[in-house]
């Protein structure tokens, strides 16, 4: 495999829910000051003129979570989101990849800090206009099932550039406010 995609560099996510918020906060990565679109959602591009038509390729976004001090459980969700528009808006309705969450327990001092990774192995092509493939992530150790992709674009078109557009995040519910969210790898091998 080699990288044919990689991302700029993501900004950090601080949680600004309440402590112990039983609110579930998607926390998407958006591009760090000094890249393009800074500010904005970060998104990653499949590359364009057929050069992934009908091939496999592999996302991945994978990243750290730093959880504050505290006795509470947290819930932690990573995803992956898609979308044949570039500029998306990262939603649950485009969300790839979203296995259950995973409960994590702490009870500390101090902040405590947590590793995530989010996959998934696609398959499309202009002549069906779909996408197909396998997904999940892990969290803390705890590899979450792996399952179908669901919210596949439709009427893809991979001679566009871009016919994909990416974007990674992770969902939180139940962390301390302030607890921060990093993404320190998110690229597409080939």
């Amino acid at each position: 495999m080699y990288v044919i995609a990689q991302a700029a560099s993501a900004q950090p996510i601080t949680q600004a829910a309440a402590a112990l918020s039983t609110t579930s906060q998607a926390l998407v990565f958006n591009a760090i000051a000094g890249e393009p679109g800074a500010g904005a959602q970060l998104g990653l591009n499949a590359p364009g003129s057929n050069r992934l038509n009908g091939q496999r390729f592999l996302v991945r976004a994978c990243g750290g979570l730093k959880l504050n001090a505290g006795t509470y459980t947290a819930t932690v969700q990573p995803l992956l989101y898609a979308s044949k528009t570039a500029g998306f808006t990262a939603a649950a309705a485009s969300a790839i990849v979203s296995a259950a969450a995973v409960a994590i327990s702490v009870s500390s001092a101090v902040a405590v800090n947590y590793l995530w990774t989010a996959e998934a192995a696609v398959q499309g092509d202009s002549a069906s206009g779909g996408v197909q493939g396998n997904g999940g992530s892990q969290v803390n150790n705890s590899l979450m099932a792996e399952a179908v992709l669901t919210n596949g674009p439709t009427s893809v078109d991979f001679s566009a550039e871009p016919p994909l557009q990416f974007s990674a995040g992770v969902t939180l519910v139940g962390a301390i406010a302030g607890s921060v969210a990093s993404l320190s790898e998110f690229m597409i091998e080939s």
